[in-house]
Formats: structure tokens, C-alpha cells, sequence
């Protein structure tokens, strides 16, 4: 029976603050060649139009997994930037 796993303590995850450019640099890096997703930049640009600031200078926080397991990059909303990731379960590369 497989356990269900918290990624919290996988050294592999990792938080970062990007605008977009850095996000799709980012995510070039771990994800190439597949492309980032227009749902992000569409978030930023209504992140942008709530708070009046331009798009460039946009910044969100992201938890991410350095080498790619998770199938994504995830928003971190408030304080609690770690929480179980259903794709982490029996991840081979947790540790």
C-alpha cells in the first residue's frame, strides 16, 4: 500500500518570486521544450489591474520543484506556502 507523501521537506521544492519574464525563464529551464501555460501571464495581468501597477512589475510567489516532478508552478496564496502536492505521491525522487 502505497503512503501518501508531504513534499514540504523534499529538498527538491523550492519558493521563488518572479514577474514574468523570470517565471518563463524558469520555467524554460526545468520544463523545456514544453511551453509555459497563458494562464500565468493572465493571472499577472489581472494581478496588475487590481493593484494599478504595471505588468512588468508584477511579482508573484511561486513553490515549484527544482527538478521538474511537479507538473507545474503553484501560487502561493498567504503565509502557508507548503502543502501536500497530490502529484508528489510515491515521487522516486523525494528526499
Amino acid at each position: 500500500m502505497e503512503s501518501k507523501m508531504n513534499c514540504e521537506n523534499c529538498r527538491n521544492l523550492k519558493v521563488g518570486k518572479f514577474n514574468f519574464q523570470e517565471l518563463k525563464i524558469k520555467w524554460d529551464d526545468i520544463y523545456s521544450p514544453t511551453s509555459i501555460t497563458e494562464g500565468y501571464e493572465k493571472r499577472m495581468i489581472r494581478e496588475s489591474d487590481k493593484t494599478g501597477k504595471p505588468f512588468e512589475m508584477i511579482r508573484m510567489r511561486f513553490v515549484y520543484c527544482n527538478l521538474g516532478v511537479l507538473s507545474r508552478f503553484y501560487i502561493i496564496r498567504g503565509k502557508a506556502p507548503l502543502k501536500p502536492k497530490t502529484s508528489m505521491q510515491g515521487c522516486k525522487l523525494y528526499t
